[in-house]
């Protein structure tokens, strides 16, 4: 449009009869008339660029919305993308240039739609908030607001993503933004790990808009959170109607898929096989193929056929030799061999052909770990030399704990434990081997009675064993006359003594007699080192004066004899270090002797007495040294991972902490590798997240038999959580 500078048209004057008064009065007049129209030429002109701006921009834009409203994308592509671009920069001309028009709240909206789906969602969202701030009763008002809870979602702020969410599904179904509104309801709660509340939104939106292209996804991640949540039934009927409102060949496959692997976990065997034989006649894909005859071979085992299932996890072996499924038939059929015939031979040759295959995935990994295993059980079967013959107990136990932890032979694990206790009844590990014979009848076996046999033998004969204070436990005679000072029960009170009384007499004089009347005890070297770093919060000066001289030089000696005494452990390590300088601790102030009885040695004292708070030790200094002595006095779990990790779910609440790192924590893990109890040592102390960590932690398995002692468990571990915030909350 081109607007040009017209000739002016004549005005008419007066007759020369006018006077010079009017003559003057019509030259105000042409002037006048002159600038009007210049005036208006400047707007007209002006108003076309304004006009030709919104325009271009306008065009542009609707260009962009067309493509990708066909495709159905939420995102742009590159050529969106450049004309998103285009018609953003011109709407920020018009605002810039023309801050009055009436068509700011139009290049706003245009603005802020521009940068969502650019991906510049921070800009997004301040154009939208400016929009309703500024015009709240603009056409665009109501698409706006829920556009700043979609910037919200994608900048993950799901607590306010959430309320405008909220807001669009609960209004009339009339509204065009309801449908998605319910949708990223659902996505935000699956988001903030409520996989319930994520469900329930999901089926409300399958239930109003089934005919909505999205309703097939929907539906099968319905099916999905359910079977994650192990709500098999559930899962199994959320499926079937994933695949009956499925539109694609793949997701119907998917779904008819995932039924029968969920009515597997019912037990449903017959009507699990029947889904995956009609998949086999009707799909002749080779790669779900595979995959459909590894799960008609599990349904055969499952219903008993376990000849069948061989026979069929073989032809998976023949048709597909280099492809993971053959990994994972290999996996299968050493898995049958060893647990239902007993043949580990045979089992070690069915895991070493799953090692083999190039693209073997986790069930190659797995397969190793099993022929592992298995060899280890050749090695302690083997007949021990002659100058090996002090270890035969040792391999004895292991053997034992092989079959009962990793390769489920409950059967054979009872005979090595038995064997054990017969063979060498003088072994420190026999009364290990009772208390887990006795824990096998309990747990595998459910005879509770010959349970409770086998630990009162720790009892008879062996009472100065380690086991007898679990035994008591185990047997229900805590406070009972059976229930006397045995080792464990005096490295308590001796800990007592000192940490929560102040009273490092009575503490050196319990841990003396632990050793002496418990010489065998695992106990021994924690009392040792006990009473050394006792003697050196005494030895260490209290002024500055102090000649620490001789000191120094008896504190070396004494953990340099300690460390020699106990190489191989930690209390040895620890001795070797302080003996050599390091880590020395600081001065303390020592508890004082005066005002208090004289205790003669060879006695012992009055455990249930309240001893006198003379300690000088603040509370602060006495916890920290409390808690060094209990991560000393424990082993720690260094390169050992879970076989089965429960899942840590970061808790909303303490998102904004943005707490990370690793914790100390003390666990205790039994027999079966289960975490059964979680103390925490250090870390932020977030309730919150401790809660969620204990959760994870007590669904959380590890293998005994990959620890370097099998014969600590069940017993208390130092063990490192890694707390990491979720890339979600970054």
């Amino acid at each position: 449009m081109k607007h040009e500078m017209k000739e002016l048209p004549n005005i008419n004057r007066h007759s020369s009869e006018a006077n010079s008064c009017g003559s003057g009065g019509d030259r105000m007049s042409r002037q006048l008339a002159l600038s009007a129209l210049v005036a208006l030429y400047l707007l007209l002109s002006s108003g076309c660029v304004y006009f030709n701006s919104f325009y271009h921009a306008r065009s542009w834009y609707n260009q962009a919305e067309k493509t990708r409203q066909r495709d159905s994308r939420d995102s742009a592509n590159n050529s969106e993308k450049q004309l998103y671009e285009d018609a953003l920069k011109k709407c920020s001309k018009v605002i810039s240039e023309h801050p009055g028009s009436s068509y700011m709240d139009d290049a706003l909206f245009m603005i802020g739609k521009s940068y969502y789906y650019t991906g510049d969602y921070p800009k997004a969202e301040r154009k939208f908030r400016e929009l309703l701030a500024s015009f709240p009763k603009s056409k665009y008002a109501d698409e706006s607001r829920f556009f700043l809870g979609k910037t919200r979602f994608r900048l993950e702020n799901y607590v306010l993503a959430m309320e405008v969410f909220k807001e669009y599904a609960d209004k009339t179904k009339g509204n065009p933004y309801r449908a998605e509104a319910i949708f990223l309801t659902g996505e935000t709660a699956l988001l903030e790990n409520d996989s319930a509340g994520a469900v329930e939104q999901y089926q409300k939106f399958v239930k109003e808009y089934k005919n909505n292209p999205k309703a097939q996804e929907v539906q099968f991640k319905i099916s999905q959170i359910q079977f994650e949540r192990r709500q098999f039934g559930e899962a199994a009927k959320s499926f079937a109607a994933a695949e009956a409102l499925a539109q694609v060949d793949k997701v119907r496959f998917q779904a008819r898929y995932q039924k029968g692997r969920s009515l597997f976990l019912i037990d449903s065997v017959k009507a699990g096989l029947a889904v995956f034989e009609k998949l086999a006649n009707d799909n002749k894909d080779s790669v779900f193929q595979s995959d459909i005859l590894l799960r008609i071979a599990e349904g055969n085992y499952l219903a008993g056929n376990e000849r069948e299932a061989i026979l069929l996890y073989d032809d998976v072996t023949t048709r597909y030799p280099k492809w993971a499924q053959a990994a994972e038939a290999y996996y299968c059929m050493g898995a049958i061999v060893q647990n239902d015939w007993g043949d580990l031979e045979l089992a070690k040759s069915m895991y070493d052909q799953a090692a083999k295959i190039p693209t073997t995935g986790k069930w190659g990994q797995m397969a190793l770990t099993k022929s592992a295993d298995i060899t280890k059980v050749e090695k302690y079967r083997a007949e021990p030399s002659d100058s090996a013959k002090d270890i035969a107990d040792d391999n004895r136990f292991l053997l034992a704990e092989l079959y009962r932890t990793t390769l489920n032979q409950p059967d054979s694990a009872l005979s090595e434990y038995k064997g054990l206790v017969e063979d060498f009844p003088e072994s420190e590990l026999a009364p290990r081997a009772l208390i887990a014979i006795g824990w096998l009848y309990e747990n595998q076996y459910h005879d509770t009675a010959s349970a409770k046999e086998y630990y009162q033998k720790i009892l008879d004969q062996y009472p100065l064993s380690d086991e007898y204070g679990q035994a008591i436990k185990l047997l229900g005679l805590r406070d009972t006359e059976s229930d006397s000072l045995y080792a464990d029960k005096l490295y308590e009170l001796a800990e007592e003594q000192y940490f929560d009384r102040g009273d490092a007499d009575s503490a050196l004089i319990l841990f003396r007699r632990l050793m002496e009347e418990y010489p065998d005890s695992r106990l021994v070297p924690r009392a040792d080192f006990a009473i050394a770093k006792i003697e050196l919060s005494r030895f260490v000066p209290n002024t500055e004066s102090a000649d620490s001289t001789y000191v120094d030089s008896t504190m070396i000696l004494l953990f340099k004899e300690l460390a020699e005494k106990y190489p191989k452990t930690p209390f040895g390590v620890e001795a070797a270090k302080l003996a050599g300088g390091l880590g020395t601790p600081k001065a303390v102030a020592v508890p004082t002797d005066q005002g208090k009885p004289k205790i003669d040695s060879t006695t012992v004292p009055d455990t249930t007495a309240v001893f006198a708070q003379v300690d000088t030790l603040s509370e602060s200094q006495r916890a920290e040294e409390k808690l060094r002595a209990e991560i000393e006095a424990t082993p720690m779990i260094t390169i050992q991972e879970p076989v089965t990790k429960g899942d840590f779910v970061y808790p909303l609440s303490a998102v904004g902490t943005r707490i990370e790192g690793k914790l100390m924590l003390k666990i205790k893990i039994e027999f079966d590798g289960r975490v059964s109890d979680v103390n925490f040592l250090k870390g932020p102390g977030n309730a919150d997240i401790d809660r969620e960590v204990k959760k994870a932690l007590l669904e959380t398995y590890f293998n005994p038999i990959q620890f370097d002692d099998p014969s600590k468990f069940p017993g208390w571990f130092i063990y490192y959580y890694d707390v990491k915030l979720p890339e979600t909350y970054r």
